[in-house]
């Protein structure tokens, strides 16, 4: 029966204690300020169970950066990714800052280019979905925005396996993906 207190310490620096009397499915979740972990740097991190019974765990770090105009990183992959109207081209433009713009209303061809510059084993492209966007289902009788790339015929060649279109991203999943330029699209 789990009779203990669950302490965390950066250094010397008590964090958290939190007692656990008796069985119970409660989650409970601690949060520490960015700056005591990149500006002062702590050599360690202690987590300690006094008493007894079980302490599960998972430490987890999230952040949002201080500046969302991140530069680009290619890490074995380059992604491109670019806008473009559907029902007039004046819909969508790009800034000179980079940003995109979308008109009210409008319809949006997502389009996703993914160099791979050698063989490659499971790989999964994810392209999130702008806010204020819904996908367009290829897969629904009567959508007459049906992507080009979507399979009406049976031995149509796609080069992913699996598509899957979610309420915030798009992913494509190829489980083997020769050296190659390859494109993903999808309408919203």
């Amino acid at each position: 029966m789990p009779d203990f207190d669950a302490r965390i310490w950066l250094d010397d620096a008590l964090v958290v204690n939190t007692p656990f009397r008796g069985r119970e499915a409660t989650l409970r979740e601690a949060t520490v300020p960015r700056a005591w972990l990149f500006d002062e740097m702590p050599e360690r991190i202690l987590i300690q169970r006094a008493g007894e019974g079980r302490l599960y765990y998972r430490l987890g770090l999230e952040y949002v950066p201080t500046s969302l105009k991140l530069e680009p990183r290619e890490r074995g992959f380059t992604v491109l990714r670019t806008y473009a109207g559907i029902d007039d081209p004046s819909d969508v433009w790009q800034a000179d800052d980079g940003s995109w713009h979308v008109k009210l209303g409008a319809r949006v061809r997502i389009e996703v280019t993914l160099v791979a510059p050698d063989t490659r084993h499971h790989v999964q492209l994810e392209s999130p979905l702008p806010a204020g966007l819904e996908f367009e289902n290829p897969a629904l009788r009567g959508n007459p925005s049906a992507p080009a790339y979507y399979p009406y015929h049976r031995y149509y060649w796609r080069w992913f396996d699996h598509q899957q279109l979610l309420a915030e991203r798009a992913q494509a999943v190829a489980t083997w993906l020769y050296g190659g330029v390859y494109r993903y699209a999808v309408i919203a």
